[in-house]
C-alpha cells in the first residue's frame, strides 16, 4: 500500500505541467548527450582506422622517398661511453649516453607539468634553462633551474627563443651544453632554423618526434628531410624508443612510428659502431604505463 502511495504521488507530480516539462526536457537532454558521446567516439574509433590505413598503399616511388626520411632515424651503437637512463621511467625520461662530466649548460624546450629529466640534469651540478609558453613555472622549484615563459621557435621575438638565441644567452661556446626538446610538433621548424654552427654546439640531443603522418604533405617532408639531414651530419643517433601513445603507422607499406623518441650524440666527442641493439632495450620504459611498449626491431631501413 505504502509503494502504491508512492508510485501514485510520483506519477502525479510528473503530471504537473511544469514538472513534467523538466523531466522531458532532462529526458531529451540525455539522449542528446549519449547521441553526441557515441557520435564523438565513432569519429575518434574512424580517425583511428583512417590514420592507421592511410599510407598503407602507395608507388614504389612513395616507399623510397618515406625509406629516404626514415633511414636518416636509423641508430648506431655508441661504443665510448655507456647509456643511462635520465629522468623518470615512463613519460618524460630518455637513455642518454653518461657523460656529463664538462657540460656547463642543459636547455629543456618544453617541460609542462613533467621535469624528471631536468631534475636529473641539475643533481649533477648543471644548470637547466627551461622554456615553455604553455606553463608559468616548473611544477617543483630547484635553485639550478632558469625558467623562461617562451615558446620556442625559429627565431628570438618578444614571445619566443630559437636554438641560436638561447645558445647566446645561457650557452658555453663549445660543445659544453646538452639539449632535451618536446614542443609537440614544432622540433621540425626549430631544427630547421638552427644553423650547423649553432647545433655543433650541443654535445648531445634528445628530442620526441612528433607528426609522420603528415609525410604526404611536400611543405612538411622537404622541411623534415631537411632538418635530419642536417642533424646527422653532425650526430649520430644511438637510441631510438617510440612512445606508445601513438601508435605505429604503416606508411606506403613500411612500418614507422608516428611518435618517436632519439637521442643524437656529437660525433666530434665520441666514438661508433654499427647497431647491435634491438629496441626497446632495457634502460626504456612505456611512456603510458599500463600498455606495452612499441617493438621497434633494429630500426634499421
Amino acid at each position: 500500500m505504502h509503494a502504491l502511495l508512492k508510485s501514485g504521488l510520483k506519477s502525479a507530480i510528473r503530471a504537473v505541467p511544469p514538472v513534467h516539462r523538466l523531466y522531458r526536457q532532462r529526458n531529451q537532454a540525455l539522449v542528446e548527450r549519449d547521441r553526441a558521446v557515441a557520435e564523438l567516439e565513432h569519429e575518434r574509433r574512424s580517425a583511428r582506422v583512417n590514420s592507421q590505413r592511410c599510407f598503407q598503399r602507395g608507388t614504389t616511388e612513395d616507399q623510397d622517398r618515406a625509406l629516404r626520411l626514415f633511414r636518416l632515424f636509423s641508430p648506431v651503437t655508441l661504443t665510448s661511453a655507456p647509456m643511462i637512463r635520465v629522468g623518470q621511467a615512463g613519460d618524460g625520461g630518455y637513455a642518454m649516453a653518461d657523460d656529463f662530466s664538462n657540460i656547463q649548460a642543459a636547455f629543456s624546450f618544453g617541460i609542462g607539468k613533467e621535469t624528471s629529466w631536468d631534475s636529473d640534469i641539475a643533481q649533477r651540478g648543471i644548470k637547466v634553462f627551461q622554456y615553455d609558453h604553455s606553463v608559468d613555472g616548473p611544477p617543483l622549484p630547484n635553485s639550478r633551474f632558469v625558467f623562461h615563459k617562451k615558446m620556442i621557435g625559429a627565431e628570438q621575438t618578444k614571445t619566443s627563443e630559437s636554438i641560436a638565441s638561447s645558445l647566446c644567452e645561457h650557452g658555453t661556446t663549445d660543445t659544453r651544453n646538452v639539449l632535451k626538446i618536446d614542443v609537440e610538433g614544432s622540433e621540425w621548424i626549430v631544427f630547421d632554423a638552427a644553423s650547423p654552427s649553432d647545433l655543433q654546439r650541443l654535445s648531445q640531443i634528445v628530442c620526441e618526434f612528433h607528426d609522420f603522418e603528415q609525410i604526404d604533405d611536400e611543405v612538411w617532408y622537404k622541411r623534415a628531410l631537411c632538418a635530419m639531414t642536417k642533424l646527422r651530419s653532425i650526430f649520430e643517433i644511438v637510441h631510438v624508443h617510440a612512445n606508445n601513445h601513438g601508435h605505429l603507422g604503416i606508411f606506403y607499406n613500411v612500418p614507422f612510428p608516428v611518435v618517436l623518441e632519439a637521442t643524437f650524440i656529437n660525433k666530434t666527442s665520441h666514438s661508433f659502431a654499427p647497431n647491435t641493439k634491438t629496441f626497446p632495450t632495457p634502460l626504456d620504459t612505456p611512456n603510458q604505463t599500463g600498455f606495452a611498449d612499441v617493438f621497434l626491431g633494429t630500426f634499421q631501413f
